[in-house]
């Protein structure tokens, strides 16, 4: 069982969960059999919904094999990216400390007459 995420306005998968997940804002899920994690790159699939705003069909088309490529691509460096921000939060939080430590040494030294 596949869940596929897409956007209300275009209809467009943009992601496909193994298990049940709660839609972002403007987005819709709807659950079928047919697609797997990772079909969003290879195919082109859009979602139309009723005017009650519910699934009523799906259509999808091969996408281009090195537009697929591209799409893996540009998820898998959206990943690095995100954690690439996160090592270097990590990082300011540390050199934040370690500045913190300094002025603190630096101000003990001088009320005990050090320097």
């Amino acid at each position: 069982m596949a869940y596929l995420e897409y956007d209300k306005s275009t209809g467009l998968v943009v992601v496909i969960h193994e298990t049940e997940v709660e839609p972002a804002e403007g987005r819709g899920v709807v659950e079928l059999e047919i697609y797997k994690p990772g079909d969003e790159f290879e195919w082109s699939i859009y979602i139309n919904e009723n005017e009650r705003g519910e699934y009523s069909s799906h259509s999808a088309v091969r996408n281009n094999p090195y537009a697929t490529r591209l799409l893996r691509e540009n998820e898998e460096l959206k990943a690095e990216n995100a954690l690439l921000a996160f090592e270097l939060a990590q990082t300011q939080v540390r050199l934040d400390q370690a500045e913190q430590e300094q002025a603190t040494l630096l101000l003990t030294l001088v009320q005990e007459g050090v320097i």
